[in-house]
This record gives structure tokens, C-alpha cells and sequence, in this order.
């Protein structure tokens, strides 16, 4: 949502956009949010701010409210929102648990790994691979993790997350000719 903000304020007005930072963030906390229902101004302080513009006047007597009315106002909201925010969770967990199954592998199956934790030497990071193999799965480490066959000169621990490892699917007709990389010069060939 603020990157939202930033980037409508950054196209429009180039050069004074820093300017307008506060609005920006006062337009925010006065916005409801779809989680709680309620906005940030509301949930922190107990009350939305009221907007008045220059020269306005008011017809209406503000009143202070007594404290004790306040403490329990926001008491009440509080439990509010804690429930609100308890339905927003179990309704995404739900969402999240009718698509998702557990990713598992068998001994000598082929996965192909992230290296999106892995320093690679390459000149640009930005243009390598996103995964490399196929490796072999040597066995389950626990229900999460997996050990790999890889190369010797691979100087990293071989045991993986099921985050960092996808099935590795090949090509149509293909059939099943693992080989392990061959080293010349120090390099995998």
C-alpha cells in the first residue's frame, strides 16, 4: 500500500514529492484496513481524525470524553479487532491449506536446487540460473529436509529444505541418463 502511495506521488509531482510525504501517511492511518476494519488511526488512538480545511467552521460543540468512557472504548475495540484479526487469519490459513500439499521426495529421485542462497561465481547474480542440477536425493532428513548427492568439489553442506529443491521433471521422451558433472581444470564441464 505505501509503495502504491510512493509511486502515484513520484510520477505526478517529481520534484516535491517529498513534501507530501505526510499526507501520504495521514491518508493511511485515516484508511480502513481490510484485516481489521477498522483504520490505524482508530485502532491506536480509539477515534478517526476529523479533516478540516482552512477556514472551516464548525457548528458542533466538541466534547473531551470522560476517561473512564475512553479506557473502555478502547478496550472494547481491542477485543474487536483481536477477534477481526483472528477471522483474517484462519480465512487465509484456509485459503492457504485447500491448495497446498506437502512437497515429498524419494530416495533417487532428481531435484533441481535454488540458488538463491548459494554464492555462485559468476559475474552478474542478477543473470544466473535460478536452480541448478538435477541432483540425486540420498535420503530424507527429517520431514522438511533431504540430503543430496553432489559433487565433491560443491563445498556446501548437502543436506536441504524442501523450499530450496523442485522436482525435476526433464524433458518429454527423455530418458533417464543422470551423470554427475565432470571436473576439467578445477571446473564443472
Amino acid at each position: 500500500m505505501l509503495e502504491h502511495y510512493l509511486r502515484i506521488y513520484c510520477e505526478e509531482k517529481q520534484g516535491d514529492w517529498a513534501k507530501l510525504l505526510p499526507l501520504a501517511e495521514f491518508a493511511y492511518n485515516n484508511s480502513v484496513n481490510a484485516t481489521t476494519g477498522v483504520s490505524p488511526f482508530r485502532a491506536l488512538y480509539g477515534f478517526d481524525p476529523v479533516i478540516r480545511y482552512e477556514g472551516e467552521t464548525s457548528e458542533r460543540v466538541v466534547r473531551v470524553p470522560a476517561a473512564k468512557n475512553r479506557i473502555e472504548a478502547i478496550a472494547k475495540l481491542k477485543d474487536t479487532l483481536e477477534k477481526r484479526w483472528q477471522s483474517a487469519v484462519a480465512s487465509q490459513a484456509t485459503a492457504y491449506n485447500r491448495r497446498h500439499e506437502p512437497i515429498k521426495f524419494g530416495t533417487g529421485d532428481q531435484v533441481l536446487l535454488s540458488t538463491k542462497d548459494l554464492n555462485l561465481k559468476l559475474p552478474s547474480k542478477k543473470l544466473a540460473p535460478k536452480f541448478i542440477g538435477p541432483f540425486r536425493v540420498a535420503e530424507p532428513v527429517g520431514s522438511q529436509a533431504y540430503r543430496l548427492h553432489l559433487p565433491t568439489h560443491y563445498r556446501i553442506h548437502d543436506v536441504f529444505n524442501v523450499a530450496r529443491l523442485e522436482k525435476y521433471t526433464g524433458r518429454p521422451n527423455q530418458e533417464d541418463n543422470y551423470q554427475a558433472p565432470i571436473i576439467i581444470d578445477d571446473e564443472e564441464q
